[in-house]
């Protein structure tokens, strides 16, 4: 009848993209130069399945291509990012709370110097504020990486969206998603027998016209976007060339 704890193992360094076995061409377009100039990066998946393992590769491996700056926002913090990593830097802020949650946001838009990579990784949206100033945040040039509990990437882009619309217009929702959405994952661990480790499954979406066109569109039910799905996973498992939107 004491007080319990709960208690999480911190890792004790991150591990690579390569070695967490993500498919080679997510893995491209996730440290793309493209990025940035900005806009959102959702993962999604269910508890466990090692998102925040995955946000902090792509943190580490864009700070050391582009440089810049990254500051996180976690509840609570869960990978060793703080600190240096070659010319970038991350700066990791533990919140506590929804209130703290968009606090934390709004402190951290103010902290970027001008003319620099900018990155913004929120750990698990899971309220109205924090969904609206997610996508507010993603259309100024920095590039907002966030985690969230789904069962697949049309999921999660319903759930920010659906989060979203209850402290601003669904319209506004859907415009600004359209302008920063850049890509979806989802993804899984696969136990299997015998196996020393289990493997990673992807799925992907990428900012295609197509794409951006859908989630704008009002009259079109965010289900249309399976369509799009469907043809960039054939496209991955042919090693084909997706053509993404040109970005201003």
């Amino acid at each position: 009848n004491g007080e319990w704890y709960i208690l999480r193992k911190m890792p004790s360094e991150i591990l690579s993209m390569k070695d967490l076995g993500m498919p080679p061409p997510i893995a491209h377009h996730l440290t793309s130069e493209r990025m940035n100039k900005g806009g959102l990066i959702i993962v999604s998946g269910n508890p466990g399945h090692g998102k925040s393992t995955t946000l902090a590769s792509v943190i580490v491996e864009r700070l050391k291509r582009y440089s810049g700056i990254c500051i996180t926002i976690e509840d609570p913090i869960e990978m060793p990012l703080q600190g240096d990593h070659g010319g970038g830097i991350c700066f990791q802020r533990p919140v506590s709370g929804e209130e703290e949650f968009a606090q934390a946001i709004r402190g951290a838009l103010r902290a970027y110097p001008a003319k620099t990579n900018a990155m913004m990784m929120i750990g698990e949206v899971r309220d109205t504020e924090t969904a609206a100033l997610a996508l507010r945040s993603a259309v100024d040039g920095r590039l907002v990486l966030l985690t969230m509990h789904a069962g697949n990437i049309i999921q999660s882009i319903q759930r920010l969206c659906s989060m979203a619309a209850r402290t601003i217009t669904a319209e506004e929702v859907r415009e600004l998603l359209s302008s920063s959405f850049r890509m979806a994952l989802h993804q899984q661990l696969m136990t299997q027998p015998g196996a020393a480790k289990a493997r990673l499954v992807v799925d992907a979406l990428l900012d295609t016209q197509a794409v951006a066109g859908t989630i704008r569109a009002r009259n079109l039910p965010l289900d249309t976007l399976k369509n799009d799905l469907l043809q960039q996973r054939k496209a991955f498992q042919l090693n084909l060339p997706i053509e993404l939107r040109k970005l201003d």
